[in-house]
């Protein structure tokens, strides 16, 4: 019986090893295959159908190799078919999206975009910084390329909207990362223009060009006056060349010099204040251009002051009647800056003029 009972404990032991390797290759598989999947999502930077081709919600399965931990999203050749010209100048148009502003503010960027220019639309990137931000992007636009940070890799940190923006080491994250995008389009030979994602348009954006051309760069300003302390690198055309790529250069390499505390657009206006040459480079697009929340208090604080009461109807009858606010109704866009409250009264803020200037459109 011994020898009976011997191979039965055998036969009871390599069944059960059987068993755990069957479970162990079946849980390898479906490892594998989600693996798999999320690479070839990762890597699925921009949809392969036609720009004209309105099904841009469909994914496509474009992958690209990468080698680099810290890849770079584009490159000069795949950079020439998102090129508008003007003149000689090769301009990149493009916004940058972390997941909080594709969700809340990109619809609006996009749909009132698209009232003014669908041609300039078809080239235009959504820069986003994670493959979350992208996903939602892909639902409403068909050029979301993945854009990882130098430093810190992908910013998959959603923006924590009940603490102040600065204060926050993903915020800081995502403003630096949005100067080294520029900075990656120069080096490929192109102007840009970036627009910031808490904006919408009122007028056909080509305006930011049409009238500024030469190597320099033109940047929004928070004031009625244009002061270059006031300037707001949010909206921003930089025309090719060495000395634009050197300007971007020292503006980024502020970075590291100035701390972990500081953002972009303070970077900026220090640089300003104690760069002659920065300075003499630099134009200031007026408030009738790009227009902001700081400019329309300046202009009208009584209005201002109403902001909160007034019904969109009201807002646009105050913007059409107001001969102090000629300008606004000539600007291109308009820009959150400055808007002010907590989180959630800045977006009811910034959706009451939107709604206002949707009513502008129809008449």
């Amino acid at each position: 019986m011994r020898p009976t009972s011997r191979s039965q404990k055998l036969y009871c032991k390599y069944k059960k090893l059987l068993r755990f390797l069957l479970l162990l290759s079946v849980i390898y598989y479906f490892v594998s295959k989600e693996a798999i999947n999320k690479r070839d999502a990762y890597f699925n930077y921009f949809p392969s159908h036609s720009f004209r081709s309105q099904s841009h919600i469909e994914h496509r399965k474009t992958v690209k190799k990468v080698i680099a931990k810290s890849f770079q999203m584009m490159n000069s050749e795949n950079l020439k078919q998102y090129v508008t010209e003007n003149g000689k100048d090769e301009i990149i148009w493009f916004t940058t999206a972390n997941e909080n502003y594709a969700k809340i503010y990109l619809p609006m960027f996009l749909d009132s975009f698209r009232l003014w220019n669908d041609t300039l639309v078809s080239k235009f990137l959504v820069i986003t910084f994670s493959k979350s931000a992208q996903s939602i992007c892909l639902k409403i636009h068909h050029l979301c390329p993945i854009f990882v940070e130098t430093l810190s890799g992908e910013l998959t940190s959603k923006l924590n909207y009940s603490a102040r923006q600065g204060d926050q080491s993903h915020w800081r994250n995502f403003v630096w990362t949005t100067v080294e995008v520029r900075l990656h389009v120069l080096r490929q030979g192109y102007s840009y223009i970036h627009i910031d994602c808490d904006v919408f348009h009122m007028n056909d954006p080509w305006e930011l060009v049409k009238n500024y051309q030469g190597e320099q760069t033109w940047i929004s300003s928070n004031s009625m006056q244009a002061k270059l302390s006031d300037a707001n690198p949010g909206i921003q055309y930089v025309h090719s060349g060495t000395t634009s790529l050197a300007y971007v250069k020292t503006w980024f390499a502020q970075r590291s010099k100035m701390g972990t505390s500081s953002g972009n657009q303070r970077a900026l206006t220090t640089l300003l204040a104690k760069n002659n040459k920065m300075s003499s480079y630099t134009k200031l697009y007026p408030c009738s251009i790009v227009s902001n929340a700081c400019c329309m208090r300046e202009c009208c604080f009584t209005v201002w002051e109403r902001l909160d009461e007034m019904t969109p109807m009201e807002l646009f009858s105050e913007i059409s009647g107001n001969k102090k606010l000629n300008w606004l109704n000539e600007s291109v866009m308009f820009h959150a800056a400055c808007i002010g409250g907590t989180p959630r009264k800045k977006l009811r803020r910034f959706e009451k003029f939107y709604a206002a200037f949707k009513l502008r459109s129809k008449t």
